[in-house]
């Protein structure tokens, strides 16, 4: 199981309108002060040796003072070292990334609401993707090459995905752990329920709902569902698709999408 949410920060540090600072930046400073080699830095922070000497010379020229006094070598690269005002910078900063790591370790002290942090921390996923529904997972189904997930919301609503055993197995997919479903609104197609001769269909996810309201466009729509279980979902369709089914808020319709059209996550 995934250990508790827990707030974590990410110094940055935006002069007006500028670009926010380069943490890697005071990194390669910090690592050529004990490793004297522009060679050794670089390897330290990720940086290739080009990638390095570039950024120290935009450090030196951003700096009122040299950050780095450089040496030219043989074959390999010359050497490297801070100056005097490069060893105050760095200071300075590692100051800062104390104080930004205290202030993270109160919080998380003393907010009490992991649930909470668990929510927010959902909302840092930036996806193209417009339906995101978070719920557990309740079922597994292991292939040869696919695994069958299946997900269940809060409000009882379940999502079937195939994905990749591969896949599954990266993501940690068992029963129990919580994960991310995501479902593009152009891959739902709508449909109206009939109960003198329903439809029968391939695909594995039908959820029912209630049309809350709709976007029309020049070609498409968006249409907006209020699902039985209480959550939402949006689809793209075309207008004359929402004249056909007669669609309208209030009426009741089903999304229908297929399960290799279901991306999971899960929190890292």
């Amino acid at each position: 199981m995934a250990g508790k949410p827990r707030l974590e920060a990410q110094l940055s540090i935006r002069p007006g309108e500028g670009a926010p600072f380069r943490k890697r930046w005071m990194d390669l400073l910090g690592s050529l002060e004990s490793e004297a080699s522009i060679t050794a830095a670089a390897r330290a922070v990720g940086l290739s040796y080009k990638a390095a000497w570039d950024a120290i010379a935009a450090m030196n020229n951003l700096s009122p003072d040299p950050l780095v006094e450089r040496s030219v070598g043989g074959r390999g690269g010359g050497g490297a070292r801070l100056t005097a005002a490069g060893r105050r910078l760095v200071k300075t900063f590692r100051a800062v990334e104390v104080e930004s790591e205290r202030f993270v370790q109160r919080v998380n002290r003393r907010v009490r609401d992991r649930d909470g942090l668990a929510t927010l921390g959902r909302m840092t996923l930036l996806t193209s993707a417009r339906n995101h529904f978070v719920g557990r997972v309740s079922r597994v189904l292991t292939g040869a090459v696919n695994d069958e997930i299946e997900l269940t919301l809060p409000g009882g609503d379940r999502i079937v995905a195939v994905i990749t055993r591969g896949s599954s197995r990266t993501l940690g997919l068992k029963r129990g752990i919580e994960a991310v479903a995501l479902v593009k609104s152009s891959w739902i197609i709508l449909g109206l329920e009939d109960a003198v001769a329903p439809l029968k269909l391939s695909a594995r996810n039908c959820l029912r709902g209630t049309v809350r309201r709709i976007v029309p466009g020049s070609v498409n729509s968006e249409v907006e569902l209020e699902l039985a279980g209480g959550a939402s979902l949006v689809a793209v369709v075309t207008r004359e698709s929402v004249k056909a089914l007669g669609l309208a808020p209030g009426k009741g319709a089903s999304a229908i999408f297929k399960a290799s059209s279901v991306i999971l996550g899960v929190a890292g």
